[in-house]
């Protein structure tokens, strides 16, 4: 008698949620991406130089359409799109609009400690 193996069902891992913010965060990116006529090939290049530990331009483009990034992995793009002193005014229902302002300060210069 010969028996089936049967593919035990696994359960699918969770995605996170995709709430407003993370729509939001994927198109600023996207949005300054298409501004600097730069290609996800060609962020993956930056970001590899930058010492970021990046797949390939597929798997970047997925990330970032699906909005599954981390803050850290955001300023990176940006610091690697050649922004310094960004200021994005993101619309919020509830207040008017929220305010997201990022400085990117040269990685070389030391940190002041704030008084």
């Amino acid at each position: 008698m010969v028996t089936k193996k049967t593919k035990s069902k696994q359960e699918p891992r969770p995605r996170p949620p995709k709430n407003r913010w993370n729509r939001e965060l994927a198109r600023v990116l996207k949005t300054e991406l298409a501004r600097e006529d730069i290609g996800y090939k060609e962020l993956a290049r930056r970001l590899k130089g930058l010492g970021v530990d990046v797949e390939d331009d597929r798997s970047l483009c997925n990330r970032i359409n699906r909005g599954t990034f981390s803050a850290i992995f955001f300023v990176q793009c940006l610091r690697v799109l050649g922004h310094r002193d960004t200021k994005f005014i993101i619309n919020e229902p509830s207040s008017g609009k929220a305010v997201l302002s990022i400085s990117l300060a040269d990685s070389q210069a030391p940190v002041q400690p704030s008084r």
